[in-house]
């Protein structure tokens, strides 16, 4: 049975990321690109509040694509 999805969305404010970091993720070659896109997921992730810090670790746990379906 497929899980409904809710689109649910979270503020972030004031994240701060390096130009270089995301010209790279931006126009970047394969790996260089993917740990800067990472570093900007991780700016963001670090600059919710609370709140939304809960939230999105509840949707992982709910989304989990290697948890097995019951």
């Amino acid at each position: 049975m497929a899980t409904e999805v809710k689109d649910e969305t979270l503020t972030a404010e004031n994240v701060q990321v390096n130009l270089k970091t995301l010209q790279v993720a931006r126009y970047g070659r394969w790996l260089p690109r993917d740990i800067a896109r990472a570093r900007i997921v991780e700016a963001v992730i670090e600059s919710l509040n609370i709140e939304d810090r809960a939230t999105l670790a509840e949707y992982e746990v709910r989304e989990n694509p290697c948890e097995e379906e019951r």
